[in-house]
């Protein structure tokens, strides 16, 4: 204690130069002498580099060649940073690289080895250099790094499959070079560096691995490319890299390791990158990196005395830029480049800058304002501050107040211990007359705290790209060989349908790739007209209109027939366009409880002066699987003198005997008033959405239905294919009954091994795990068994209801279900959700509130054949009794349905925090719960 104390003093008292010369810890270290160089001997260094390994016979030549792409970057890169570029026979080297290409896309260090992400980020760099990257096969670089990204966001170096954070930075600096930064998972590639980062704000090669200069600087790289610096610990980390320099001014990688020139590059890079660059001692560092010179033959080393090599020459050279060497060319910390080919890229990766600022109090003791200091006043109060452990979570203590109140003046008093640093993008001045703020700087800030509070969350969605059609056998980006799909919307399985392709084919050569125009300027053809025709026609309709989206119709719908003397009255649970559409209007908005038919009735009596009335509802909500009361809310309607508007995106063309939605389902065909639908998920799987109905309705909608009047028409191809698919359906049914059969083998398999599979006995089959974590882990480890399944968790369902959503395609086999099943168990088992002893309960029961109660973890799926036979998914005139004589009522739970309907013995859920309510203003605004 006394030690620490008086270390204290010391730093208080003591003036800057001498600071530099405490050691807090005994490290290992070089002892510098007069006799190495003190200037910068750059004509040595320019012929050491344009003369190394010219001499092809050498053993050494010969015995680097598994390095050679790595070392004409160092040299040339070294060679650009000291203005001598042109010295090199710039074709031979274009085609030395060009050779290295190898016919998978990634680059070898030498022709006839191995390729790898170090020589591919190397080649590309070199190419880059002399304005010609252009000369390789770009694509087939993309696709090599693409197969290389795992699923976790990592990448392996090369097919044998090292994974290190090193390839992460090497896979987006060369594809941020060639602009192809759109060709990776980079949400997934940024959490899995993220998981490297350590309790001292440091990060390691993987997750638990201990932090180390070199990587920090690959991971801060990497995040600076992919602007997510503000996910780091700047201050933390920032402390960590200045502790490296050791009383002889080098740097090392680690605690109690030597310095080492190349760690000049690699700790300054990543301060400079942090804006903290001025947290180390600019002079003794220079001293050490030109110590670090062959006085005889050029060339930098590791550390004084030892034999030069290009690495640290590099390393060296690109350091002293850093520092400011004025005989060198700048160099950019991100790319280690010089900066002037960054800036003709039109490149700009993410800097942070640093301002310290206090806050002063009035006499009554509140903040009276707050005082912001330049980076020059930093400087000069700097060295204390780097000796202050107290740091980390960026006040700065009695150290700095005290430097603060000698260099400045400052009344020690007002300062207390209110000095602060924060970080900032940074801005420019105007014409000297204070500070402008930088708008781009300012957007980008404001989104990038927005999309880290959505990762802290972890709700922050990830892309898994497809590269092959659409089907139930995809490609994905990362898995190797074909991945079962049972997470799409192609019900019908008719995405990549022969027929259907051959019609969108027939339309694109007959009418073009798209119409160019909206629908009333130039942009009805023929062919929009039919499918209008058709769809009229399967749904009992007196006319129908199209649109881009279903969002689209139900954006168009409401506002463009409602005003404010009319009344909407919506499902709580309702799908995100309706919700929108709804907020669009100025009719008054009321919310019913999720399927509660005493609730809207509740409502509805409420509305008495309400010119029209209108219930709108999901017919089928895509979360939860469950199906409508239509047959109820219909006779609501009826009784109170309403109209309904039902959304069927997850019922038209296969829900219902022969695929008319819920309206065939519960058989009240033509009851529903209008109808919206989609053309984008089992009608072929493009786009495209429709609302039918009177025609009095469809012709003032394509009058005022601002998505209708102002969107370009559905492209031709798109259109042909749905067509095409209302001619299949409407012929043949054997679709429909083969999705029927299959959602009824994987509810009766899945129920079997006591998962439990909420919904109304509808292709959607939530299978509910309740912990988000688990559910996350459960979707991932099917993944890696070749089944594509998505989990779910809060706020898009309520909490403690993740779940994995499975979706049932009537092109699904009967080995593939079996096959899902399998794994299904085998990963339950292996989690913990599903008992591995089936005398044992389901340990996931205790994480799922949604089974409280129930009292046996055992679900037997009872076939009832005989009374439903094929009618698993068609009409009857009121929703099915979920009784069953064995095992819990709850095999279908509802999980948001009251006590009272189809007999439900589970109490209600709160939906509190699942959607979000501005306070007085506009309380229709909610959360988006369905994403479907």
């Amino acid at each position: 204690m006394a030690t620490k104390i008086a270390y204290l003093v010391t730093v208080l008292i003591c003036p800057a130069s001498i600071l530099f010369s405490v050691q807090t810890t005994i490290n290992k270290d070089v002892i510098l002498t007069d006799q190495e160089p003190k200037t910068l001997l750059l004509a040595k260094h320019i012929q050491y580099i344009s003369s190394y390994d010219t001499n092809k016979d050498e053993y050494e030549y010969v015995m680097t060649e598994y390095l050679r792409m790595s070392g004409m970057y160092w040299g040339l890169t070294a060679l650009d940073l000291m203005g001598t570029l042109e010295k090199m026979d710039k074709e031979q080297i274009i085609k030395y690289v060009v050779d290295c290409q190898d016919e998978c896309g990634g680059l070898c260090p030498s022709p006839g080895h191995d390729p790898h992400l170090l020589y591919t980020l190397s080649g590309i760099q070199i190419l880059c250099l002399f304005d010609a990257v252009d000369h390789l096969n770009l694509d087939k670089i993309v696709e090599y790094i693409q197969k290389l990204q795992q699923s976790d966001g990592s990448f392996s170096g090369d097919k044998w499959g090292e994974i290190d954070t090193r390839f992460s930075f090497c896979a987006v600096a060369a594809l941020s070079l060639i602009g192809r930064m759109d060709a990776i998972d980079i949400n997934k590639a940024v959490e899995f560096v993220l998981s490297c980062m350590n309790f001292d704000g440091g990060f390691g090669s993987q997750p638990g691995s201990e932090s180390h200069a070199g990587l920090i600087y690959c991971c801060i790289g990497f995040l600076s490319i992919t602007n997510n610096l503000h996910l780091v610990n700047a201050d933390l980390l920032g402390w960590w890299l200045c502790e490296r320099q050791l009383n002889s001014g080098g740097l090392n990688g680690r605690p109690e390791k030597l310095p080492d020139v190349c760690y000049s590059w690699w700790v300054l890079s990543s301060l400079t990158i942090l804006g903290r660059l001025h947290w180390i001692q600019k002079e003794a560092l220079v001293r050490f990196v030109l110590a670090c010179q062959d006085n005889e033959n050029g060339g930098f080393s590791d550390r004084p005395g030892d034999l030069p090599d290009p690495f640290h020459t590099l390393f060296g050279i690109a350091a002293l830029s850093l520092l400011g060497e004025d005989s060198l060319k700048q160099v950019n910390p991100t790319y280690c480049m010089p900066q002037n080919v960054i800036d003709k890229l039109g490149l700009k990766p993410q800097k942070l800058t640093i301002e310290y600022f206090f806050t002063t109090l009035d006499n009554m003791g509140g903040i009276k304002k707050k005082v912001f200091f330049k980076e020059v006043t930093t400087k000069l109060v700097f060295t204390t501050y780097r000796f202050n452990a107290k740091t980390a979570g960026g006040v700065l203590r009695c150290s700095m107040v005290t430097c603060l109140h000698r260099v400045l003046g400052l009344n020690q008093a007002l300062l207390g211990n209110s000095f602060q640093t924060r970080n900032s993008v940074s801005t420019k001045s105007s014409h000297g007359k204070g500070k402008v703020v930088d708008g781009k700087a300012k957007v980008r800030e404001v989104c990038q705290s927005v999309l880290t509070e959505l990762r802290n969350e972890g709700l922050l969605k990830n892309e898994r790209v497809i590269t092959s059609k659409q089907g139930t056998h995809i490609d994905v980006r990362g898995q190797n060989g074909k991945i079962l799909n049972f997470c799409a919307n192609n019900y019908l399985g008719l995405a990549d349908n022969s027929e259907v392709i051959e019609a969108a084919k027939e339309a694109l050569d007959k009418y073009g790739s798209g119409v160019a125009s909206v629908r009333f300027i130039c942009g009805t053809q023929q062919l929009h007209k039919d499918l209008e025709l058709k769809i009229s026609k399967f749904h009992n309709r007196e006319d129908t209109i199209l649109y881009p989206s279903c969002f689209d119709a139900n954006a168009g719908i409401f506002e463009a027939l409602l005003t404010p003397e009319d009344a909407i009255l919506s499902d709580e649970l309702n799908h995100a366009s309706i919700i929108d559409g709804v907020r669009l209007c100025k009719a008054e908005k009321i919310r019913y409880k999720h399927r509660d038919m005493t609730d809207l009735e509740l409502k509805l009596k409420s509305m008495k002066d309400s010119r029209l009335k209108v219930i709108v509802t999901d017919g089928v909500f895509s979360m939860d699987g469950n199906v409508a009361p239509l047959p109820k809310i219909i006779k609501l309607a009826q009784k109170y003198g309403a109209i309904t508007i039902v959304d069927e995106c997850h019922a038209t063309g296969f829900f219902g005997k022969t695929g008319r939605g819920t309206e065939e389902y519960f058989n009240v065909m033509g009851k529903v008033d209008i109808i919206n639908s989609t053309l984008g998920k089992a009608l072929g799987g493009a786009s495209g959405g429709y609302t039918t109905g009177p025609r009095e309705i469809i012709s003032l909608l394509r009058q005022k239905s601002r998505p209708y009047l102002f969107s370009n028409s559905l492209p031709p191809a798109v259109v042909g294919a749905a067509s095409k698919v209302f001619d299949i359906i409407m012929k043949d049914s054997q679709y429909q009954d083969r999705i029927i059969e299959n959602t009824e083998m994987f509810r009766e398999g899945m129920t079997k091994h006591r998962f439990r599979v909420a919904g109304d006995n509808h292709p959607i089959c939530p299978i509910m795990i309740g912990d988000a974590k688990i559910a996350a882990q459960f979707a991932d480890n099917l993944l890696t068994r070749g089944i594509y399944v998505v989990s779910f968790n809060y706020p898009v369902v309520p909490k403690n209801q993740a779940r994995i959503r499975v979706q049932i395609s009537a092109a699904h086999t009967k080995e593939d279900i079996e096959r899902t099943i399998d794994a299904f168990v085998e990963v339950g088992k292996k989690l913990g959700v599903i008992p591995g002893d089936s005398s044992k309960k389901a340990q996931s029961l205790k994480k799922c509130p949604l089974w409280d109660g129930i009292s046996s973890p055992t679900v037997e799926f009872e076939s009832t054949k005989k009374n439903l036979g094929k009618n698993l998914l068609v009409q009857r005139s009121e929703p099915r009794n979920r009784s069953h004589s064995k095992g819990p009522r709850s095999l279908l739970v509802d999980s948001g349905a009251h006590p009272h309907l189809d007999g439900m013995a589970i109490p209600p859920l709160s939906l509190k925090g699942n959607r979000r309510v501005r306070a007085e203003t506009d309380l229709w605004l909610l959360a988006t719960r369905s994403v479907e």
